[in-house]
């Protein structure tokens, strides 16, 4: 919950209840990554903390437009948190994990925009508030405005910024960069593979010296504990066999020993499930044995009740 008399006007502190658990794969998403509309955390004494010293109360952001209320409505922020949304879901962030409450959302005011606290538990989606009740309070405060005088001697506050758009010319210059050749990426990884694995015998790996791999680095992260395992060569093994399995859970016992493969092939990545009891699941859907399945970035994998996100990490 979050702690108010913790709290002070450069820092909300939430504080995790003995029976909440930690996302930790949440956790190091919001440590590694600057997603845009989410405000970063910090940890203190198993405490959360976000800080808003820079950042403006939505309330207090909604009175800045004073005779100009007419020109805001909830619709406004609704789309703004739609985008905020879409990016967290991109990094497999579940939605009740971000806050969306009118008590604890702000404004960026250098850019006139919304952002929200992402608190990574298992219960923090008790704070958080229906998108029905968000724009309720929205409309409330605007009606609060209509014929409201300004206090004698009171200042105007400076009128909020109009959001920035993204600048052009970075974008143009990350257009314009050359892409390096699929060939040189895979004699890069061969060189480094053979460095590491000759003279050992047979390959798990299965590493084809002509392999397209694709752009980026692609990993399988573990919800549970925020691991993670970069995906290079193909095929890695998950199971609970450490020295047959590159991605292992050792002491699994509903966990095959070889459970599930993921496979690189013409740089694209295939999971497939090696004929287990359990079963594979593949953003919820059941894996069928036999057949490979194409992964996308974000694509949550289920094996034995752990899971496993498949993203990708730029180079």
């Amino acid at each position: 919950m979050f702690s108010r008399e913790l709290s002070n006007i450069n820092m909300l502190v939430y504080e995790p209840e003995p029976f909440e658990k930690i996302d930790e794969f949440t956790r190091s998403m919001l440590r590694e990554n600057e997603i845009e509309g989410v405000i970063p955390i910090g940890m203190e004494n198993n405490n959360i903390l976000i800080p808003i010293s820079n950042l403006v109360p939505l309330r207090e952001y909604l009175e800045m437009f004073e005779e100009d209320y007419n020109l805001l409505n909830a619709g406004f922020f609704t789309k703004q948190y739609e985008r905020i949304i879409g990016r967290t879901d991109s990094f497999m962030i579940p939605r009740g994990e971000v806050i969306l409450n009118f008590a604890f959302a702000f404004i960026n005011p250098e850019v006139g925009a919304l952002v929200l606290p992402v608190v990574p538990t298992s219960h923090s989606h008790f704070e958080s508030h229906s998108l029905f009740e968000f724009e309720s309070c929205i409309v409330n405060v605007i009606k609060e405005m209509v014929g409201r005088e300004r206090p004698e001697g009171e200042k105007e506050m400076p009128k909020p910024k109009a959001p920035k758009e993204k600048k052009k010319k970075e974008k143009k210059e990350k257009k314009e960069k050359p892409e390096k050749k699929s060939r040189e990426k895979g004699q890069t990884f061969k060189k480094l593979k053979e460095s590491l694995f000759s003279g050992k015998g047979d390959d798990i790996f299965d590493f084809e010296r002509e392999a397209v791999l694709p752009e980026g680095i692609f990993v399988i992260a573990v919800r549970s504990t925020g691991a993670e395992y970069p995906l290079m060569f193909g095929p890695d093994i998950i199971g609970s066999d450490e020295s047959r399995c590159s991605i292992a859970f050792p002491g699994d016992g509903e966990m095959e020993a070889e459970h599930a493969s993921i496979t690189l092939a013409r740089g694209k990545y295939y999971l497939a499930d090696l004929n287990s009891r359990s079963g594979t699941l593949l953003n919820g859907q059941p894996v069928e044995p036999g057949r490979t399945y194409e992964l996308s970035s974000a694509d949550l994998i289920t094996i034995a009740g752990e899971e496993l996100v498949f993203s990708r990490r730029s180079q």
